[in-house]
């Protein structure tokens, strides 16, 4: 294809061109001319800078040099090959390049290069005019339009790409200096192909590079890369080192669009003007290794260094209007969720407010996450809902301050080393199919197409089929599949009529066998088979893909039975051994170092029942010995394949691309379970080195992404197959149970295996780990991908944190002298203070500016490194003002410090603005010993009452230094107190902490232990606190049904409820003594009462374990209410006999009971028996009142009514002899009367 035809592919290199239109001349006569919109065209009218321009005097058949019409009515002639190298439907340009491509003499390109030349040197001569003709074509761009272009250019970029690098294979065959860079611009195309979602600035990057590529083109001119040009220099050294570079430059772009595609959506809008100024710089990079193609090949095409020369000051001209172009694109090309996002943006107070500001932020991401719209145009939002919950509550947001805290080139350089094995991975395949040529026996020569489309088919049974068929471009998969089967029968029954009346001579044929599985049962699975796309038809390319990706030695006939039963049988093994990998797994989930729990208890909490969802739902078979071994050599090698991927790229899945690189193309059924299998066999033995490594968080955090983007691809493939479904009119319940042998029934409906009822009964195989029986031979370094952690989790370090004078500190002089030092510092305001920690710094003064301090260092949480710079300036009043700045790596809110000194130098007090702050707020620096510092009242105080509160700091202070001194008890009790209260306040209150949230009071107390701590304090504490927080358990997505706090640590489960799931209590004994009613659980049968056992958990119960634990559970019950009426026990801590209340374990298997204090609060070890096993609680059995009978009711009626009736008779008796005496009492008194 000529390369005109490419050179119209090319149109961000263009732009300042594509609004000149070419008008046609109306006779040979009439001179062809350019006019731009709304120029003034006098094309009769000669202009006198024109008629003395050199005459292009040419016969007829060459090509006419067009003229541009300008604004000011000059015509000026376009006078070199490169200023009409991107006007690509030029007439003139086309029979240039034509001319170039031709092997003739050259006397025709030579005559028109000459006379090019010459109107370049008169160009020269006249460049004010031509500057002039320039500006005002400048002024008439209109700037929208040039927009529209550059996104046309990006929707079709990826028409042209294949030919294009089809086109540089053939020229990297005559110069294969050139391949590098081919090879690497090849590996980043398909890469870019590979990520679904496409953003538009990075296309515009990848047009970019292609027309850079473009250029190398015309190296199909030079027919010998050792000819010298004429400043005695080869091709091939000119531009070697060029095409290294260029090769370095699209793995570095690729590198940097990785990195900013797996970006939140949310932070590419906060933070998109810093990314777009990385972007940018790979247009003036591809601009400037383009201009430098241009000047090498313009010295070896027939042109002098002089033009080159001219040349390439005209690209560098050309280089800033080309950014300006791309920026003003990116600018512009907004789309509509972009939009919406900005508008939320804006009304939270714009970007620098919400990145300014953490719980706007927070607000903002609640907004973004319950966005549908939004969260449909984020790659990565279904990666953190496929693990929500993964690893805490807050990965979410945390991820996303990540995004934001890290500047741009920080995030590329630390994407680069997981970039790097994916595009080295990339190139090898690349390389392999170059190499990879299987020319099989039954495949078809195809020359030519002139009979239908049937000649397009390679294999030659397939073309007899469709040939005989009278198939158009594409066929019903059914039809399609039926009349295979159908000729293959027909083929074998020919075969054996003939053998039998002997018109053919016997011949063994060694697919029959295969025959057998073409049966109408297995017509579904064949049909799968071609119709990747499920779209109920095949075309040609569907059909020729799939008889082309069999292997070398199988005949079509054997690929047929594979995907007729051999796929589901080799599925079948899988699956068995992926649940014997599960097993083993969380066999040694129970042997795992305590650091490494909680994130083997997130990860397996994650993806455990994704994973189930697709093992339990494909209908498995038992594979036949004889006839699996005719399939497992394609299987192993399958296998193979996709390890050596993963292997290649360390088992780090981190995007989409990277999960198809270690797949390979098709559907995602074909290679799901060998994929999980060999992701689960690599995360196996990473719970091997976790029973005595401490594995860095990150390693299970790698495996989850990539576990998570397994599930990604599922459920897009899932929800693809729906709307395939639906749109057919198909019932989608017996569609999912048939299609791939239901490997997606249980995505559509789950409740067969995932409802309360259904794990309660459920009883998963038990595995014993037994480490003999796996290989010895696995190294630390070759499983895992980050250093291993301390196993000791207490920091002293700051304990023995010096001050060390540097050569600069002892030459620094004046006021700056003044910082140099150890620093401690606390802030706060009003309401908290201090609201962090206290920090220290050791200023030292720059190496690079004597005139300002610096200190870099790790905060107390070690959640991020910080740099502190300062310096001083003099204040209006002529104080001198101590200005200190201090950053952190990642998203915490920055801090500048204006302060002034005390005059004995100690104390640096000031005012200082958080960016999460709306106001200053005072701040104390002070060189005292840290611990005094923790008695200094704070500004308010002494601003309220200053005398109290000196006096209250100066009396604390030398209390407290006594103490020290003398190490009294109540010092060390002190500080015990302290350390447990902070540690267990600190826990509670953390975002991602456990237990009941902290009310006003305890809040109160948290903020008086964190005043009362040194740097060095809070520091250790810190890391007991994340020790804790590693190996206490996280019982997720279970809150107290009493308090409603996320339960943390022990988990009381009753035994006796019965409702959709368990009614769970915290360790509070006010909510365990608490009933709980229909008020609070409406799916309750009826209420829970204090007196129901319960069982109590510190280990996380997994949805495997649920129907053991439970099971577990009401056997110990049995066994401990048998073994109380037998006789009396004792306590296996105290040894005292036990009473109910009490607890019994459930695992152990003797008879082990525990007083209610000894198992109160964290549980007891002894013997056997552990604190994480699970215990029942033994309590007195409540005597239920016994219901009389009806006989016994009417009975106890009847003497109640005789009860009464005697009553009443008593009632009557005295009433009679009241009135016997009351009668008795008025005769009485009528006698006397």
């Amino acid at each position: 294809m000529p390369l005109h035809r490419l050179f119209k592919e090319s149109s961000l290199s263009s732009l300042h061109h594509k609004h000149i239109s070419r008008t046609p001349p109306e006779s040979p006569e009439s001179p062809e001319t350019t006019v731009v919109e709304g120029a003034v065209a006098t094309p009769s009218t000669p202009d006198p800078v024109v008629s003395t321009l050199p005459t292009l005097s040419q016969p007829s058949d060459e090509p006419v040099v067009p003229t541009i019409a300008a604004a000011n009515g000059v015509k000026i002639k376009t006078n070199s090959v490169e200023e009409t190298d991107d006007v690509a439907n030029t007439g003139a340009l086309v029979e240039i390049i034509n001319g170039i491509q031709k092997p003739s003499d050259g006397s025709k390109v030579e005559r028109i290069m000459n006379t090019l030349d010459d109107a370049a040197t008169f160009a020269q001569a006249h460049a004010d005019t031509a500057q002039t003709v320039v500006s005002s074509l400048a002024e008439t761009f209109d700037a929208s339009g040039i927009t529209h272009s550059i996104e046309s250019s990006v929707d079709t970029f990826v028409e042209g790409v294949p030919l294009l690098m089809r086109m540089l294979d053939e020229v990297a065959k005559v110069h294969p200096f050139i391949g590098v860079a081919v090879l690497a611009f090849k590996a980043v195309y398909t890469l870019e192909m590979k990520r679904r979602a496409n953003d538009k600035k990075i296309v515009a990057l990848y047009v970019e590079m292609k027309d850079m590529m473009m250029v190398l083109l015309r190296l199909q001119t030079v027919k010998d890369e050792d000819e010298i040009g004429p400043d005695g220099m080869t091709v091939k050294g000119r531009m070697q080192g060029i095409v290294g570079r260029t090769a370095r430059d699209i793995k570095d772009c690729a590198n940097t669009c990785d990195a900013y595609s797996k970006m939140k959506f949310l932070a590419k809008v906060l933070k998109g003007p810093l990314w777009e100024g990385s972007l940018l710089q790979f247009v003036d990079l591809f601009s400037k290794r383009r201009s430098e193609f241009e000047f090498a090949l313009s010295i070896h095409i027939g042109r002098g260094i002089d033009d080159a020369n001219r040349k390439l000051d005209s690209l560098s001209r050309d280089l800033v209007k080309r950014t300006d172009m791309i920026l003003n694109f990116f600018q512009t090309c907004v789309s509509p969720e972009q939009q919406k996002l900005s508008a939320l943006i804006q009304q939270k107070g714009g970007s620098e407010a919400v990145l300014n500001s953490e719980e706007t932020l927070k607000e903002l991401n609640t907004l973004y996450r319950n966005d549908r719209s939004l969260q449909a145009v984020d790659p990565n939002s279904s990666l953190e809902s496929a693990a929500i919950g993964a690893f805490d509550l807050q990965a979410g947001f945390h991820a996303l301050q990540m995004d934001l805290g890290g500047n741009p080139a920080t995030i590329i350089k630390n994407n680069f080393e997981t970039f790097e094995r994916k595009f080295a991975m990339q190139q090898r395949q690349i390389a392999e199919e170059l190499n990879r040529v299987i020319t099989r026996e039954s495949d078809r020569v195809i020359e030519t197409v002139t009979s239908g489309p049937h000649d397009k088919i390679i294999d030659r049974d397939l073309y007899t089929i469709w040939k005989e068929m009278g198939w158009r471009g594409s066929v019903k998969t059914r039809h399609f599949v039926l009349a295979i089967r159908d000729y293959y029968r027909e083929r074998a029954d020919d075969k054996k009529r003939q053998e039998i009346t002997f018109q053919k001579a016997y011949s063994k044929d060694h697919d029959a066998w295969a025959l057998e599985f073409l049966a109408p049962n297995q017509i579904q699975p064949l049909m799968e088979s071609f119709d990747d796309d499920v779209s109920g038809f095949i075309t040609v390319a569907e059909a020729n893909y799939f008889t082309t990706s069999r292997p070398a030695d199988w005949s079509l006939l054997h690929w047929l039975a594979y995907w007729a039963i051999g796929w589901q049988m080799s599925a079948s093994v899988y699956v068995a051994k992926i649940h014997t990998l599960i097993g083993k797994i969380f066999a040694l989930k129970e042997l795992a170092h305590p650091a490494n729990r909680r994130i083997i208890d997130h990860f397996l909490y994650a993806f455990w029942i994704p994973i189930v969802r697709l093992t339990m739902s494909v209908r498995t078979i038992k594979a036949n010995p004889t006839l699996l071994a005719r399939f497992q050599t394609y299987i192993d090698s399958e296998e193979e394949r996709i390890r050596r991927n993963l292997e290649a790229v360390r088992f780090h899945i981190d995007d989409l691309d990277t999960l198809v690189l270690a797949m390979g193309p098709g559907r995602i059924e074909k290679y799901l379970y060998p994929l999980l299998f060999l992701l689960l066999k690599h995360v196996f033995e990473m719970f091997r080195l976790s029973r005595t490594l401490v594995i860095h968080r990150s390693e299970f955090q790698d495996c989850g992404k990539g576990f998570s983007l397994v599930i990604d691809a599922v459920t897009h493939r899932y929800e693809h197959l729906q709307e395939l479904f639906v749109g057919q009119k198909l019932e989608l319940k017996e569609q999912f149970k048939v299609f791939a042998c239901g490997l997606f029934n249980y995505w559509f409906d789950p409740s067969p295996i995932l409802t309360h009822a259904k794990l309660l009964d459920s009883k998963f195989p038990n595995f014993i780990y037994n480490d003999t029986e796996e290989a010895q031979d696995i190294k630390p370094e070759d499983i895992l991908n980050y250093p291993v952690e301390d196993s000791n989790p207490y920091d002293f370090s700051w304990y023995e944190n010096t001050h060390v004078e540097t050569e600069e500190d002892r030459r620094a002089e004046g006021h700056i002298r003044a910082l140099i030092g150890s620093w401690h510092c606390v802030l706060g305001d009003d309401k908290i203070w201090p609201y962090q920690p206290m920090m220290t710094y050791n200023l030292h003064v720059s190496v690079t500016n004597n005139q300002q301090v610096e200190a870099s260092g790790i905060t107390t949480d070690h959640m991020s490194s910080y740099t502190v710079t300062g310096l001083y300036e003099v204040a209006p009043d002529g104080r001198i003002c101590y200005v200190v700045t201090r950053k952190f790596s990642v998203y915490f809110p920055n801090v500048v410090f204006r302060g002034y000194l005390s005059e004995d130098g100690l104390t640096l007090t000031g005012h200082c603005r958080p960016t999460d702050k709306d106001s200053d707020i005072p701040f104390v620096w002070s060189r005292r010993p840290p611990a005094i510092l923790t008695f200094r009242p704070s500004p308010y105080e002494l601003e309220s009452n200053r005398t109290k509160a000196l006096w209250r700091f100066a009396l604390s202070a030398v209390e407290y230094e006594v103490q020290r001194r003398m190490f009294t008890w109540s010092f060390l009790k002190r500080r015990r107190d302290i350390r447990k209260r902070y540690i267990e306040l600190n826990l509670r209150g953390m975002e991602y902490g456990n237990g009941r949230p902290l009310s006003q009071e305890e809040q109160k107390e948290l903020m008086r232990c964190r005043r009362s701590l040194t740097t060095a304090d809070a520091c250790l504490y810190f890391s007991h606190n994340y020790y804790q927080l590693r190996t206490a358990p996280t019982h997720f997505v279970v809150d107290c049904d009493v308090c409603e706090a996320r339960i943390g640590g022990t988990r009381n489960v009753c035994l006796d409820c019965e409702g959709d799931d368990f009614v769970d209590f915290c360790s509070d004994p006010k909510c365990t003594a608490t009933i709980v009613d229909s008020s609070k659980r409406e799916d309750l049968r009826s209420p829970h009462l204090p007196s129901h056992c319960l069982f109590r958990l510190r280990a996380v119960m997994h949805y495997r374990e649920v129907g053991k634990i439970v099971l577990g559970a009401r056997e110990a019950r049995q066994r401990a209410q048998a073994a109380l009426k037998e006789g009396t026990h004792e306590c296996v801590g105290c040894k005292n006999r036990v009473t109910m209340p009490c607890w019994f374990c459930s695992v152990c298997k003797d008879n082990v009971f525990i007083c209610d204090d000894c198992d109160s609060p964290a549980g007891i070890s002894a013997g056997p028996h552990d604190r994480m096993h699970c215990v029942v609680k033994c309590t007195p059995p409540v005597v239920a009142p016994r219901t009389p009978s009806v006989e016994e009711q009417l009975a106890v009626l009847e003497s109640k009514v005789s009860s009464l009736d005697s009553k009443f008779g008593q009632v009557d008796d005295r009433l009679s002899r009241m009135e016997r005496l009351l009668e008795s009492l008025v005769s009485k008194v009528g006698g006397d009367s």
